[in-house]
């Protein structure tokens, strides 16, 4: 939804907009993107089921490797945004050194030990700017080129009700993984339901 958001915004201000993926396995997309936005999926195949760094995504990866390099060559893009923590982060720096590389962060940061997290910081060294959420998480992610952009939403016309109209019920939407925290809301609105029965 943000990249979609973002997308069709910078197209309508008149930038060439090239969207890469690596496994869209001719899918439609689930969010609208303007027409004038060239795909190319590149068909890594990996397997999402093991880790990157299993020996049979890592020999796909190879092969990836070339077909990523080859698009950035016919494309010769000015800006190049990454956004997930695929093979795109690591081989990106190496692959397009004439452009400005940006590493977006859309999902919480943690500061983590092991060989993979120094491989993340060492590649994260060769981008120019560091897109973060919040502040919270450009502080801990140590990074001094960094930019603090909020995701967008979409303006939607409904009418206002007054609060005392509105049906009392509380709603969360989100993954039901540990990040979330959707136990810490359950726990929370426990002691609070006692009070407010009527929600």
């Amino acid at each position: 939804r943000v990249l979609s958001l973002r997308i069709n915004q910078w197209i309508k201000k008149g930038y060439d907009i090239h969207l890469i993926t690596n496994d869209n396995e001719q899918r439609p997309s689930y969010f609208h993107y303007d027409e004038r936005m060239v795909h190319h999926d590149l068909e890594g195949n990996f397997n999402k089921n093991i880790s990157l760094f299993s020996a049979s995504n890592l020999i796909l990866a190879s092969k990836y490797f070339f077909k990523l390099k080859k698009s950035i060559h016919q494309i010769k893009p000015d800006v190049i945004v990454v956004v997930n923590y695929s093979y795109e982060f690591y081989f990106l720096p190496f692959l397009s050194k004439e452009s400005y590389r940006v590493k977006e962060y859309h999902s919480s940061f943690s500061v983590g030990q092991g060989w993979v997290n120094r491989l993340k910081d060492y590649c994260a060294k060769f981008y120019h700017t560091h897109v973060f959420l919040s502040h919270e998480e450009a502080r801990l992610s140590k990074q001094k080129n960094y930019a603090v952009i909020p995701n967008p939403t979409m303006e939607i016309e409904a009418p206002v009700v007054n609060l005392a109209e509105r049906e009392k019920k509380i709603i969360a939407a989100g993954r039901v993984v540990a990040l979330k925290g959707f136990e810490r809301l359950i726990q929370s609105w426990s002691g609070l339901a006692k009070h407010y029965p009527d929600w």
